[in-house]
């Protein structure tokens, strides 16, 4: 309870965002801006930053099928949370394929890359083994 009181309380004064998505459908800006007065009685406190290095993010996630199947439109599931973490995407968007200067025969998409080399776990001094 008390992580939680530091977001809802009125001394906390870090910027932050709220950004509203769907699954199967896209949702236009008058659509986010409803989901996002739904949530106003959370009190947020500090200023709203669309950019900034100390941004607390929050997310309203909605599973939405797609018109064809799900006349009403109603979401089968809706999720709010606040960001954790991020990944290095600056660092997967610098190595792309697309970016690089030569493409060999053994060229592997950034994103696989990573993984099969948190797979190895190989570190600076270990030994490679075949």
């Amino acid at each position: 309870m008390e992580r939680k009181e530091k977001f809802l309380h009125d001394g906390y004064n870090l910027p932050w965002r709220m950004d509203a998505f769907a699954f199967g459908r896209k949702l236009n800006n008058d659509e986010q801006e409803q989901r996002r007065k739904k949530l106003s009685v959370l009190n947020l406190k500090g200023p709203i930053k669309m950019k900034h290095e100390n941004l607390t993010r929050f997310f309203i996630i909605e599973n939405i099928l797609p018109p064809e199947i799900n006349s009403s439109g109603k979401p089968l599931n809706i999720y709010f949370g606040r960001q954790v973490a991020t990944g290095i995407i600056d660092v997967v968007t610098k190595l792309t394929l697309k970016k690089r200067k030569f493409l060999g025969p053994t060229s592997t998409e950034t994103e696989l890359s990573f993984l099969m080399a948190n797979q190895v776990r190989r570190s600076k001094f270990s030994e490679a083994r075949a």
